[in-house]
């Protein structure tokens, strides 16, 4: 209609003329706003691809923004969590605490500080926190906080640290368990020959206790020298760990028995098959199922399980039904020398060993313990695929496919 010649009168077209401006503009606003929303929905979008905590305050401390990283770390909806006072409602650190960080933030401007949160369940959370001030000209806006979960970072400098322990003992060993061995050898040697000869009862009384007491030592020097030669590792060759199992559980079945321990079994169908040290493998294996037996005084059952894991990879895992570890001496128990067992019962050498043979195959340990609730240890071992080829399995120990599930007693 517009492009016919005289479809507007001149009235009309004055009209238009005055409304033209106003409609440009508010067409001109109406795109502004569009490209306003999509980079506002494209800045949404970047904070929830973000691993870490990035937060915003206002000027009174209370959340603004939540994105989905801390919805996963803390287990708290941005829903829920807008509105709340960080580190007093949500968040939680304790109060006097976060008053001082945030009185630190109002003078200084910038903070940075390693700190604790609470998520949802109240877990402390460790967190390396940044936070800086918003300013609208010299008026305080706000705060944008940018958080990072040390757990993962920690627990690798404890793996770090342990493994520094672990070498150091080894180096130590290497360095003096042989001087210590000779004497001691003369000690337990003599004292065994006193016992031969007809002695006053209180005299033989004695001298089985310093039988006893070299015996004690002899075994720890033993330890630590086992644990010394654990440091440089073994020949490996590709192994069914179901059948390396079944052959340990044969080797202990008389301690089985005695201390009223039922031994089940789950494979899965298939064998599982790692690249591994048997011999290795085989004093890992002991060293827990004697410390699940010495849980249960009373006997129980110990639960033997192992799945292959992604990129053939195995997973093993040992439970039983003892006592617990308190969690305050869980990060200790891979410590060499560290035993909860009475004296004279334990060396405190055999979870070392064990940890140092595992890593040195690649793999992890892991504990899940509660104290009247029974212990997990989870072994973690790469497979075949992530090794070089093997020599063929020889006939001592052929793949077996055990049934589901096996019991011993």
């Amino acid at each position: 209609i517009a492009a016919r010649p005289g479809a507007f009168d001149r009235r009309t077209t004055s009209l238009l003329g005055l409304l033209a401006p106003a409609l440009a503009l508010g067409l001109a606003n109406g795109l502004l706003m569009v490209e306003t929303e999509a980079f506002a929905a494209y800045q949404a979008m970047l904070l929830d691809q973000t691993s870490v905590l990035l937060n915003s305050l206002d000027a009174d401390g209370r959340v603004v923004t939540w994105n989905r990283a801390s919805e996963r770390l803390l287990g708290i909806a941005a829903a829920d969590a807008r509105g709340s006072r960080f580190g007093i409602d949500v968040a939680v650190v304790e109060p006097g605490r976060w008053r001082g960080l945030w009185e630190d933030l109002l003078r200084d401007g910038m903070v940075v500080r390693e700190i604790a949160i609470a998520d949802a369940q109240g877990t402390s959370i460790p967190l390396h926190l940044e936070a800086r001030l918003l300013r609208d000209s010299a008026e305080i806006t706000g705060a944008v906080l940018v958080g990072l979960d040390l757990r993962r970072r920690r627990a690798l400098e404890d793996q770090v640290l342990r493994s520094q322990k672990l070498a150091a003992v080894g180096l130590l060993a290497a360095g003096i368990a042989h001087e210590i061995n000779n004497p001691l050898s003369g000690v337990v040697g003599y004292s065994r020959l006193l016992l031969d000869k007809p002695l006053e009862p209180w005299v033989r009384e004695r001298v089985m206790k310093i039988a006893e007491s070299g015996e004690r030592c002899r075994k720890i020097v033993e330890g630590v020298l086992l644990f010394s030669r654990q440091q440089e590792g073994g020949k490996r060759r590709r192994l069914d760990l179901g059948a390396l199992i079944d052959r340990v559980i044969g080797i202990g079945e008389y301690q089985w028995r005695m201390h009223n321990v039922r031994i089940v079994r789950s494979y899965p169908t298939a064998p599982v098959m790692v690249e591994a040290d048997t011999d290795q493998l085989e004093q890992v294996l002991l060293n827990l199922l004697s410390n699940a037996v010495d849980a249960m005084p009373r006997g129980g059952t110990v639960t033997i399980a192992i799945n292959a894991e992604g990129e053939g990879g195995a997973r093993l895992a040992v439970s039983d039904q003892g006592h617990g570890i308190p969690a305050e001496i869980q990060a200790r128990i891979f410590d060499p020398f560290f035993s909860t067992k009475e004296i004279g019962k334990g060396t405190g050498l055999g979870l070392a060993i064990s940890y140092g043979i595992i890593k040195e195959h690649g793999g992890d340990i892991l504990v899940e313990s509660a104290p009247g609730q029974g212990t997990t240890f989870t072994v973690l071992l790469p497979g075949p695929s992530l090794a070089p080829a093997p020599p063929a399995p020889d006939s001592a120990s052929p793949p077996t496919t055990p049934p589901a599930t096996q019991e011993s007693r």
